[in-house]
């Protein structure tokens, strides 16, 4: 299996990573998605069949982190929501309204 992390990694910009790309909707793949490279990427990967291995892999971590980020906003938001049953039904109401934007990015990307 393709090593992801030998060339290239998910959102967090490391010294060795300095080079920004974007997942491309060519490979088949939700594009927009932010991942950074080491300077060997281009000249490695640029013109190579694995770009789809690579951005389809990108897009898994992706999807596996908005999860992750989703289900913990998820629990703040209700844990929120308990506290606020011992107040007041507008502290409630604010409470049900707190945002889950990882949970709205999951959704617009990878629900079809």
């Amino acid at each position: 299996m393709f090593n992801l992390y030998s060339h290239c990694i998910l959102k967090v910009r490391k010294l060795a990573y300095q080079l920004k790309k974007t997942t491309q909707a060519r490979y088949g793949v939700s594009p927009g998605m932010e991942y950074y490279v080491n300077g060997q990427f281009d000249s490695m990967y640029q013109f190579s069949d694995k770009m789809y291995k690579i951005e389809k892999e990108v897009e898994n971590e992706y999807r596996q982190y908005l999860a992750h980020l989703c289900g913990q906003q998820k629990q703040i938001r209700n844990n929120k929501i308990y506290q606020a049953s011992f107040g007041s039904k507008e502290a409630r109401k604010k409470a049900e309204e707190t945002p889950t934007p990882a949970c709205s990015e999951w959704q617009r990307r990878f629900q079809r």
